[in-house]
């Protein structure tokens, strides 16, 4: 990967991460891939959505090959959302992550996709939250 290229997904981890949707917008079409994880980084630009700006995880996930592609230490985006459900949200964030994971599931994120450790399935079954495993399986 050349380090333009690198640079221009650390950018658009970046800009979903302060909410600057023209800098998304302007990434996308140039063809930055959402679902490749920044060299050198912690996230692609869909975990990052997840964590911090889900309004943007429609239009990242229509420039998505794969939403269960990118893998972080075994977490798929998915895997993320049922973490941070994991963490017990307030009711606003708890509501925009089974957003998140609807999204994801429309465009293909499967709920045992990920490390044998990271199966967004096997998470909400740790975590003890039968709410989360039942719309993972519907």
């Amino acid at each position: 990967m050349s380090v333009v290229c690198e640079s221009l997904l650390k950018d658009l981890v970046e800009a979903v991460k302060s909410r600057d949707d023209t800098q998304v917008d302007r990434l996308l079409l140039l063809g930055v891939p959402p679902d490749v994880i920044e060299p050198g980084g912690t996230w692609s630009a869909l975990h990052a959505a997840v964590l911090f700006n889900v309004q943007v995880l429609p239009k990242l996930l229509s420039y998505s090959r794969d939403p269960d592609a990118p893998q972080v230490l075994g977490g798929t985006p998915l895997s993320y959302v049922v973490h941070a459900l994991g963490e017990k949200p307030d009711s606003e964030r708890k509501a925009e992550l089974f957003v998140a994971m609807q999204l994801l599931k429309d465009r293909g994120a499967s709920a045992l996709a990920g490390g044998a450790d990271q199966r967004p399935i096997e998470l909400a079954r740790l975590y003890g939250m039968p709410d989360v495993e039942a719309g993972l399986r519907a």
